[in-house]
């Protein structure tokens, strides 16, 4: 979104960060643009779950379970993408501020299957209580058993919750 591309560039500049790139353009033609990267954060649009509070309805309006079909798709896409451009030996973090499992686990589980042994999940240790495992069957389907390596945050306090997932191309 054009809008928040300033505001990305500012809390960069602002944190000292200088290998990073900011680009406005439709992430599933990025490859298409540049590749070759060590490392690559896809922070996937989402049905944001993980923000819904129940003291302001707000919050969760918008939300359908087609809205979460619909998210599925775009980011099935994105995260192909994202994987293109990483580089052998790259990582990437796949999160989301949901707790769909379709818009986690089973977007990470159909890219497990399409790139093989190219690409696996890594392990995250985290320093908070409020971090689960990934689920290992959602609705009767199964997931590949290394998405219990992803971590599920529940909210706690001022935290929203959160999916996040590390992988690596071999």
């Amino acid at each position: 979104k054009k809008g928040r591309v300033k505001s990305l560039q500012g809390n960069l500049m602002r944190l000292g960060v200088s290998c990073a790139i900011v680009v406005n353009a439709d992430g599933r033609e990025f490859p298409k643009l540049m590749g070759g990267f060590d490392r690559v954060l896809l922070d996937a649009p989402c049905s944001s779950e993980g923000q819904f509070r129940a003291d302001a309805p707000q919050t969760w309006a918008y939300w359908s379970e087609k809205k979460i079909a619909e998210m599925n798709r775009k980011q099935r896409k994105l995260l192909y993408s994202a994987v293109q451009c990483l580089k052998p030996g790259g990582t990437l973090v796949y999160s989301t501020c949901t707790f769909a499992p379709e818009e986690n686990e089973a977007v990470v589980d159909r890219a497990l299957g399409q790139f093989g042994d190219a690409l696996d999940v890594e392990d995250i240790e985290l320093s908070f209580d409020n971090a689960e495992p990934g689920l290992a069957q959602w609705r009767g389907k199964a997931f590949d058993g290394r998405l219990r390596r992803a971590r599920r945050i529940v909210p706690q306090g001022a935290m929203e919750g959160f999916f996040v997932c590390r992988l690596r191309k071999i």
